[in-house]
């Protein structure tokens, strides 16, 4: 959708102080940095893996919640997190 954008980019030490400084996570008195970037929308919002793959976990986590990793063809790991919902279990081949 053309409403999904980009609330929260990944750290870059090398960005302009302002992206650095919306990329900075606060959680239980400790600054982290964003190590993804955060797609946001009001509404919700289907989230499309970047490349063919298999879906090698599934979990629910207590901080980032719902969260699917995938290992692609080429040995990329990508991992979707903050979902409000899956509907892919491990072992599942998607594309």
């Amino acid at each position: 959708s053309e409403k999904v954008t980009i609330g929260r980019n990944y750290y870059d030490y090398k960005g302009e102080e302002d992206e650095q400084k919306n990329s900075i996570i606060y959680h239980e008195d400790t600054y982290l940095q964003n190590t993804g970037i955060d797609y946001v929308q009001n509404e919700v919002f289907d989230v499309i893996s970047i490349l063919d793959g298999e879906v090698i976990e599934v979990e629910n986590k207590e901080l980032l919640g719902k969260s699917v990793t995938i290992r692609h063809n080429n040995e990329i790991i990508s991992v979707y997190q903050s979902l409000s919902q899956t509907s892919v279990k491990k072992g599942d081949k998607i594309s």
